[in-house]
């Protein structure tokens, strides 16, 4: 103990440190055992109470070993009542944060230097793990399950939260790095708009930490001027941090809710696998979002591979077995041009800036059921948008615009007026049974129902086959209900010799 401190060892075990106190702990011998990626680690735990706003430094002999605060620490009250209020500076070793300690900083100054690392990953939590400041000197950040998307992030990925406090990065020269827990697994939002924002031409940005009060560099010991998120200069940020993934895989496993259990809890699925790069780090304000001043990393995903196919299982309901990788577009962005394979089902939901457009310069691949919903809107931008889905269903409120590309389905199911519309380049070819319903007076373009096998469609009425050509192959029967064209409508040329 260096300093002015006071050690008295009571009932409590209490340390009392004053600002001018360090209180250096850098034992080799650890007391406990602690739980991390299915492994047992050393533990460094300290059995002292900590109060004051003095330092408490801890260098472990052995990098990889844990360190702790008593398990009295960890009870928060508020602000002004917290025990510990001074600086907590970690130079060898891992912090982890979990359930129990969450807001054992809270009050505290953190400094993270050489071979340390804080690990802020908890499995299936997304509590901020909130600090009075922040300098980074060095070390690692760790975290766990990342949030793709500034909008949702709050709900689905956990960060450091400043409350207004300072960042403050110290050396260009010991780079911080930032990491991701080996093998992570995203939950996005219900809607899974996050995945439209990080698939489009720009990407989306990861939040790390947010509410910050001012961001400070400082080159070879000297303070440089504040950053500001209005600053064009963002590129220096790189200087000072990198990031590596903790797997080195530039895969990452997407779970989604596809429904609630009968305990009330979601039922979370693997929905899809997407591939992902990083790019560069940035500082903006991202108060819209509830989140302040906030440091990102730009964050793009390239692909997705969809993974679930649904269920006939009762629980789910009649559409069950049309569940899968749900994405809508959110208040920011609105393409989809990631490439989509496998056998997984697509779902589309109402965004906030529909219509959400979708396309993949060289054709989408996936097979699985495509599932538009009520109130939803698609534009295509590319050929074979929907990929090579096996079943197309758009429901009664929801449009599917072709505006010139071709499509190929297996079987459609095209519920309420205008379901359909593409200008007069539109082609969509149904393989296997349809069901039309409604009218699709803005659809100009053509069909064409062929299929290898014998096979029906249903039109109930002639004006759901839009102002379009129709042409029908040999093995391809299509019953039309009602005949009876509307006032003023087209004629439809039908080709029957395919």
């Amino acid at each position: 103990l260096d300093g002015l401190g006071t050690i008295r060892d009571d009932e409590v075990n209490i340390i009392s440190l004053d600002n001018s106190s360090v209180l250096e702990i850098s034992s080799a011998e650890a007391n406990d055992s602690l739980s991390a990626e299915g492994e047992q680690h050393d533990l460094h735990r300290l059995t002292n109470l900590i109060k004051g706003d003095g330092t408490v430094l801890v260098s472990l002999a052995d990098s990889e070993d844990y360190f702790d605060f008593a398990e009295a620490q960890y009870d928060y009250v508020d602000a002004e009542n917290q025990n510990f209020k001074g600086t907590f500076e970690l130079q060898s070793g891992i912090f982890k944060f979990n359930e129990d300690n969450a807001d054992v900083l809270n009050s505290v100054a953190v400094v993270l230097d050489g071979d340390a690392t804080f690990d802020l990953s908890v499995s299936g939590n997304t509590k901020d793990r909130t600090m009075k400041a922040l300098t980074l000197s060095g070390g690692t950040l760790k975290f766990g399950s990342l949030a793709m998307d500034s909008e949702n992030a709050e709900a689905n990925g956990s960060h450091v939260n400043l409350n207004d406090g300072n960042l403050v990065l110290d050396d260009s020269q010991r780079k911080v790095e930032i990491a991701f827990e080996a093998n992570a697994t995203n939950t996005i939002s219900s809607d899974g708009s996050e995945i439209v924002s990080a698939a489009g031409v720009a990407g989306s940005k990861v939040v790390l930490i947010h509410d910050i009060g001012h961001l400070y560099l400082v080159e070879n010991g000297i303070q440089t001027d504040e950053l500001l998120t209005s600053d064009e200069n963002q590129e220096v940020l790189n200087d000072y941090l990198e990031h590596a993934l903790a797997d080195e895989s530039s895969e990452q496993l997407i779970h989604q809710s596809i429904g609630t259990k009968a305990n009330g809890e979601q039922d979370l699925q693997s929905v899809a696998q997407v591939n992902r790069e990083f790019g560069s780090f940035g500082y903006a304000d991202l108060a819209s979002v509830g989140l302040d001043n906030a440091l990102y990393v730009n964050y793009k995903i390239d692909s997705i591979d969809l993974l679930y196919s649904g269920s006939s299982d009762s629980v789910y309901g009649e559409d069950g077995s049309w569940k899968g990788l749900t994405v809508s577009s959110s208040g920011t962005y609105n393409e989809l041009t990631a490439k989509l394979t496998g056998n997984g089902n697509l779902v589309i939901t109402k965004g906030d800036k529909d219509p959400l457009k979708i396309g993949y310069s060289e054709g989408n691949e996936y097979s699985g059921r495509t599932w538009v919903t009520n109130g939803a809107s698609v534009e295509f931008v590319a050929d074979q948008a929907f990929g090579n889905t096996s079943q197309l269903r758009i429901d009664d409120g929801a449009t599917v615009n072709l505006v010139g590309f071709d499509q190929t389905v297996g079987s459609l199911l095209a519920y309420g007026d205008n379901a359909l519309q593409g200008t007069a380049d539109s082609v969509i070819t149904v393989t296997g049974s349809s069901t039309i319903s409604g009218t699709n007076d803005e659809f100009k373009g053509a069909f064409v129902f062929d299929s290898s096998d014998k096979m029906t469609g249903t039109v109930t009425d002639v004006n759901g086959l839009g102002a379009s050509s129709v042409s029908i192959g040999e093995n391809y029967t299509l019953v039309i209900a009602d005949t009876t064209f509307e006032e003023g409508a087209e004629t439809i040329a039908i080709d029957n010799t395919i």
